[in-house]
């Protein structure tokens, strides 16, 4: 199992109602993305999904850091 798989969330199985998901993400998740300009952080993500029977309501709330490089200087920072 792909540890990304954790992150999928089947739609289709979900009956008309509001679910609500938390995931947390470090630095394993962001080394998958190869071009990504991420190397490290962290984020706790609430997410709360709300199905209705013609739309879907996606409301994510992140908190945490992520370590980025300057592209001048070339030093990390938050």
């Amino acid at each position: 199992m792909n540890k990304l798989d954790q992150f999928i969330i089947d739609i289709n199985d979900l009956d008309e109602g509001t679910y609500d998901f938390n995931f947390i993400v470090e630095d394993w998740f962001f080394e998958n993305f190869e071009f990504s300009e991420i190397k490290k952080g962290r984020f706790d993500i609430a997410l709360t999904l709300t199905k209705q029977l013609d739309l879907i309501l996606l409301n994510f709330v992140f908190n945490g850091f992520a370590l980025v490089y300057c592209d001048r200087c070339g030093e990390e920072f938050q």
